[in-house]
This record gives structure tokens, sequence and C-alpha cells, in this order.
């Protein structure tokens, strides 16, 4: 397949996408299926910026399930949840190019698995870390966004389990 020159774009310069038009979101609701396969719940993910959710002086970035498994290169570890990885949401956007052309997008920083990708240990869990290298962050398809993905913290910041078993929808996804 031959690819058609005269339909690329050059990829615009930094003072252009300055000029584009964004807007950001602080919730994101995510169609999950439900267990028994009878259609589709409802999970809403929040990012509030610095901004605190509800009562709570404390702003909310939540976790979530990002589909990875066309950008996993093997020897970055990532994508090993089945095509699947989790990070947390640092912002929702919409950003319009000059062209009228809309782009959803989520800035996350992605987790990497820690040891096994199977449930091990103690707790029979997955066991995710931040990525030390500083390639965590990325700009990605809202999408991609799976689902909310539910966290235990091991030691704050640094190591958390994935609490698989409370949503067995992503564990049919992971392991059946």
């Amino acid at each position: 397949m031959a690819l058609n020159v005269a339909n690329v774009r050059a990829a615009p310069d930094l003072e252009s996408i300055s000029q584009y038009m964004a807007h950001y979101y602080n919730t994101l609701s995510v169609p999950v299926e439900e267990f028994q396969g009878d259609g589709d719940v409802m999970h809403k993910v929040r990012w509030t910026g610095k901004e605190g959710f509800r009562q709570k002086k404390k702003p909310s970035a939540d976790w979530v399930w990002v589909r990875w498994w066309e950008r996993a290169p093997e020897n970055m570890g990532m994508g090993q949840l089945n095509g699947r990885i989790v990070g947390r949401l640092e912002g929702l956007f919409s950003v319009e190019e000059d062209t009228g052309r809309i782009h959803e997008v989520a800035l996350v920083t992605l987790l990497r698995v820690r040891g096994s990708a199977r449930p091990w240990g103690e707790e029979g869990m997955i066991r995710v870390e931040r990525r030390e290298n500083g390639n965590s962050m990325h700009v990605i398809r809202i999408g991609d966004i799976e689902g909310m993905a539910h966290l235990i913290p091991l030691e704050t910041g640094k190591i958390w389990l994935v609490n698989h078993r409370i949503d067995f929808s992503m564990w049919n996804k992971l392991y059946a």
C-alpha cells in the first residue's frame, strides 16, 4: 500500500499548537461490560487538578486501566496484563486543531508490573510500581481508558497492589 504524500501534514510547530483551543474536564464516564455480560455499567473516573473533590480539600486523580497492547515494546515491561497497564489520570482534555478536528486525550502516569503479571504473594494480587526512568507520563486517547483500577498502597507513592478481585469483569479480561 503506497503512502499518499499529499495527504500527510507536517507536524505543527509549538507556536501553532499553543493557539489550539483546549478544554479540560474533570470527569469521564467509561462504559464497562458487566460481569455476566448483560450490558454495560458506567464507571466515572475523575481528575480534579488542584481543586478538592467534594467536601474534601484533597484533589482527586483516579487510577485507570489503559489499553496499551499496540504500544507495548517488550523491553519496557508494559502491556504485560493482557495488553493493559495501570495509570493515574493527570488530566482530561479536548484539543481542537486549526482545521476543526477535535482530539480527546488524557495525560496519564503509567505504572509497570513489579514481579509476575500473574497473581502471587500472600494477597494473591499483582504488584505495580512507579517507573523510575522518567518515561511514565503519556498522552493517550480517551478511548484507551477501559475503566477504573483499584489500587492498595504498599509503599506510599511507590508500590501498590492491584485489587483485581473487586472487578470481576477486568479479572476475566486479564486471566480468562
